[in-house]
C-alpha cells in the first residue's frame, strides 16, 4: 500500500471513530480508534498528530472496560512515539 493510501485510510479510521463517539457508539468508537492507532504507531503525519491529540482528549471522557483498554494503547503509542521524535 502507498503512503498515500495509508494515510487516507488512517484519517478514515480517525473520522469514522469521532462519528461513532458522537453518536455515543463508545465500543464501535474504539474499535476504529485501534485501527486509526495500528496505522498511526508507523506514519508519521500533522494529520495524524492532530487525530491521535483529539483521541486522547475522547478517551478520558467516558470510562469503559472497552476504553479503559484503549488508554492503555494510546499511551504505549505515545511513548513509541515520543521514543521515535527523539531519535
Amino acid at each position: 500500500m502507498s503512503p498515500q493510501e495509508r494515510q487516507g485510510r488512517l484519517h478514515a479510521h480517525a473520522v469514522l471513530a469521532q462519528r461513532q463517539h458522537e453518536y455515543g457508539h463508545v465500543e464501535e468508537a474504539c474499535t476504529s480508534w485501534g485501527r486509526f492507532l495500528d496505522d498511526y504507531e508507523g506514519l508519521s503525519t500533522a494529520r495524524g498528530d492532530e487525530h491521535f491529540d483529539k483521541l486522547r482528549a475522547l478517551s478520558t471522557q467516558r470510562p469503559s472496560a472497552a476504553v479503559r483498554k484503549l488508554q492503555d494503547r494510546i499511551q504505549a503509542v505515545a511513548r513509541l512515539k515520543a521514543v521515535t521524535r527523539d531519535r
